[in-house]
């Protein structure tokens, strides 16, 4: 996860962590949409472990909003 941030902050984006689920170590997606606010850009998630996120939320909110998931 800190190598994928370590990205964006050398390029001067400030980062904002999601909790992590307490079943997996993946980020909660039903907190994302608490931590967005007007100066959000993007919505990085990140594969943990060999553990896939949770990327139907992910698209879910992207789709109806003007974010990119990848």
């Amino acid at each position: 996860m800190f190598l994928t941030a370590n990205a964006f902050v050398l390029r001067g984006a400030k980062i904002i962590f999601a909790d992590s689920m307490p079943d997996h170590p993946n980020m909660d997606a039903t907190k994302i949409e608490a931590l967005i606010t007007s100066k959000t850009k993007a919505i990085i998630p990140v594969h943990y472990a060999g553990v896939a996120c949770e990327m139907d939320f992910n698209y879910g909110y992207c789709n109806k909003t003007q974010f990119i998931c990848n």
